[in-house]
């Protein structure tokens, strides 16, 4: 599986819809697509809210197991 950035998300949204207004796509392939890329979008708001979860459990010393654990890969 390949990482995406917020960034290409946004990006890709844009785009779809760009060529949904020049006629280049269907409305179906916008749909789909744009539906997909919120998802993925959703799935970083949810791994970051997670992140700062667990910061403020290992802050409030009750969660030492989770110290250094990550769920987003960070891209170089």
């Amino acid at each position: 599986m390949q990482n995406v950035t917020l960034a290409e998300c946004r990006r890709a949204i844009y785009e779809q819809f760009a060529a949904l207004k020049n006629g280049k796509i269907s409305i179906d392939e916008a749909l789909a697509s744009s539906k997909l890329m919120h998802q993925i979008i959703n799935s970083y708001d949810v791994e970051v809210k997670a992140i700062e979860a667990a910061t403020r459990a290992i802050n409030a010393g009750i969660a030492t197991d989770i110290e250094g654990m990550t769920l987003i890969t960070i891209k170089d």
